[in-house]
């Protein structure tokens, strides 16, 4: 079965901007504090040549096939076997840490008297659930929940925009304790998780153009 570019590009918004505003988001803001923003402006230029590198590379699977089938051909009976093992491990280690993350938000925020076993376990089931359904049921609960993860997260941003001091982003480069490099680094080392094209290239309809990956990357850049 396969899907629009649309509807994967729901998942991989939902996938990067998850995963990036868990684990970079802090480690950026304590590299480079009121940079930051300085940082992501750099970062999105380099990422648009990272964007092509990327379509270039997938267009050399012109008959679409699964990345282990590809790289078989491509590499040998060995290297598959590495590659997908770190994507393995790669994935797992951001579900857990994302896991880790949602359900302790939840507790200290909603439920804060409630036993931990009890806002783990559902959350816990309705991965596993969708995980067991395949990939249809993940990208259609991407195409229900990203909409209203971006209504709830422009609410948030308008109605607090009053307490919010725009001016402390400048003046920039003031801060001596400030590092634009390694802030961009940070950003940079985040949007591996683009890599996970790679994984889902023989689920499109369509070949992956540019534009969508960019695209990806400007929603991705927006959870910072």
């Amino acid at each position: 079965m396969t899907f629009s570019r649309v509807q994967l590009l729901f998942v991989l918004i939902l996938f990067i901007g998850i995963s990036n505003h868990v684990l970079i988001v802090p480690h950026l803001l304590g590299a480079a504090k009121r940079d930051a923003w300085v940082c992501v402006l750099i970062s999105y230029v380099i990422l648009l040549a990272w964007g092509g590198l990327i379509t270039y590379i997938l267009s050399k699977n012109k008959q679409r096939l699964p990345l282990f089938l590809w790289l078989k051909e491509r590499t040998g009976r060995h290297i598959p076997y590495v590659l997908i093992t770190l994507f393995f491990l790669y994935i797992v280690v951001i579900g857990f840490i994302s896991f880790f993350d949602l359900t302790a938000s939840v507790k200290i925020y909603f439920m804060p008297m409630t036993p931990t076993w009890v806002v783990v376990i559902p959350f816990l089931v309705l991965s596993v659930w969708a995980a067991l359904k395949g990939l249809k049921m993940i990208v259609y609960t991407s195409i229900i929940l990203l909409p209203l993860v971006w209504i709830l997260g422009h609410f948030v941003a308008f109605t607090t925009i009053e307490s919010k001091r725009y001016s402390f982003l400048f003046p920039i480069f003031a801060d001596e304790q400030a590092s634009i490099i390694q802030g961009v680094l940070i950003i940079l080392g985040g949007s591996v998780d683009l890599l996970v094209l790679f994984l889902l290239h023989h689920y499109f309809n369509k070949p992956v153009t540019v534009t969508t990956i960019n695209y990806g990357n400007s929603r991705e850049r927006s959870w910072y």
